[in-house]
């Protein structure tokens, strides 16, 4: 292993320790006594309950929709930074691009709660999200590396924060959406559509970059998650949301952000 290499991984590891020691100096709290409300809620109640609560069942359609067509853009990202120069430090860069538009959810969920119901900012954000991926597939014939890094690099950007804001969004509608005797197993449902699609959605498009060039998959993404974004703005699947106050929605949007390593 090259010095440098080691020295990387060191420093990495010690970042961790900060982290560790957290617990050690928390004031320690006795739990509370454990209730069984909800605990006899079957997979099929949840779906019964998400399907009649226009609340929750706008959340799980957007979880849906992120996980079929925008997440896996992540994944297609090693890919795509390859094409554009195998050097590392270009996918760090793009990467690093992410992560600062995930950082960028707080201050934003802040600068707008006051002046648009989370509802519509729901169906913009999907829309503009679609645009942003477009605009990150035309990286692909653009001649200059410096400009494609340059753009891809931008694009990935608001690419984070977009999909940061809208899975924030999702997130805490179904928290503060769900009755509270059966928030348990909704939850549990929400995260079980995460946990099944999101890899079906990755493995679709890395499939489809094997076969044809890894731009074509970016814009066949885009494309889908546009046409979908539009029909559900269309139809007003995301009104529902609106309804949830939106002082109490902010704690969680400004904290629930996804924040997913390629």
């Amino acid at each position: 292993m090259h010095t440098s290499t080691f020295v990387t991984f060191l420093v990495m590891g010690l970042l961790y320790v900060p982290a560790a020691l957290i617990p050690l100096v928390l004031p320690r709290r006795k739990a509370g006594p454990i209730t069984d409300h909800g605990m006899g809620q079957s997979v099929r109640a949840s779906m019964s309950l998400v399907r009649v609560t226009p609340v929750l069942l706008a959340a799980v359609v957007c979880t849906i929709v992120l996980e079929l067509f925008a997440w896996p853009i992540l994944a297609l990202l090693p890919r795509m930074a390859a094409v554009v120069t195998p050097n590392a430090a270009v996918f760090s860069a793009v990467l690093s691009g992410y992560f600062l538009g995930s950082a960028l959810v707080h201050p934003v969920v802040r600068s707008v709660r006051r002046r648009k119901g989370y509802g519509p900012l729901l169906h913009a954000t999907l829309v503009v999200l679609a645009v942003v991926v477009i605009v990150a597939a035309l990286a692909g014939i653009i001649p200059g590396v410096g400009i494609q890094v340059a753009l891809l690099t931008v694009a990935m950007v608001f690419f984070g924060l977009l999909i940061g804001l809208a899975t924030s969004i999702s997130m805490a509608a179904v928290i503060f959406g769900a009755p509270s005797h059966s928030a348990p197993s909704v939850a549990a449902l929400y995260w079980a559509v995460i946990g099944g699609l999101g890899p079906v959605g990755a493995l679709a498009f890395i499939l489809l970059a094997q076969v044809v060039v890894v731009w074509w998959s970016v814009a066949v993404c885009a494309v889908l998650l546009l046409v979908v974004s539009v029909v559900l703005w269309a139809r007003g699947s995301f009104r529902e949301v609106s309804a949830i106050n939106r002082d109490a929605l902010f704690p969680l949007c400004a904290e629930s952000i996804h924040l997913r390593i390629p």
